[in-house]
């Protein structure tokens, strides 16, 4: 996969992955998108090329995810409806940089595809516990309130939505760990 079908395909895993959040809740859309934005950034020839990945698929979630913040902008749509696509997009572009910050450094610090991948479960988890609480924090669309309204949401009172949202990822992830010699995603 190259040029623009890769930057497609990254930014449309990380939009499914927002149907994980109300109000869809289709809970087993990490358990489907995650391994495989993963292996888009992770295959990457580059650091920047996998920072780039998990930037498109950050502002796919996000971008999906968040879009009602533009129920403000609407109320008086003839004075403010203008400004809803740019809070959008700078809103989700902003945040999609957490997750960007998180592939650059699984990439970086891995020496190998497998560290790689392990590496970003835990970058990827500090990434949305820092997007939480960072710059006066955004808690939002965390990958584990996905999980609400089903059992597994019980977990949380044992390791709280970073952890859940960890345990989500490794989960997710356990697969492409399975795979010995991953194809380059280019």
């Amino acid at each position: 996969m190259t040029g623009w079908r890769w930057h497609l395909a990254c930014f449309l895993l990380g939009a499914a992955l927002a149907l994980s959040q109300a109000p869809t809740s289709l809970f087993y859309i990490p358990l489907l998108a995650l391994p495989c934005f993963a292996w888009l950034g992770m295959t990457a020839p580059t650091r920047g090329s996998g920072a780039f990945a998990g930037w498109l698929s950050g502002l796919g979630y996000f971008a999906f995810g968040l879009v009602w913040l533009v129920e403000p902008f609407l109320v008086d749509a003839a004075e403010t409806g203008w400004m809803a696509p740019f809070a959008l997009f700078l809103m989700s572009a902003g945040l999609a940089l957490f997750w960007a910050a998180a592939f650059w450094l699984a990439y970086t610090v891995g020496a190998s595809y497998r560290q790689r991948v392990l590496a970003l479960v835990v970058f990827l988890g500090l990434a949305e516990f820092a997007r939480a609480h960072l710059f006066t924090g955004f808690p939002w669309n965390l990958i584990a309130y996905g999980w609400i309204d089903t059992p597994v949401a019980q977990l949380l009172s044992l390791v709280g939505p970073h952890g859940l949202g960890l345990l989500t990822m490794l989960v997710a992830i356990l697969p492409l760990l399975m795979v010995r010699r991953p194809y380059l995603a280019f």
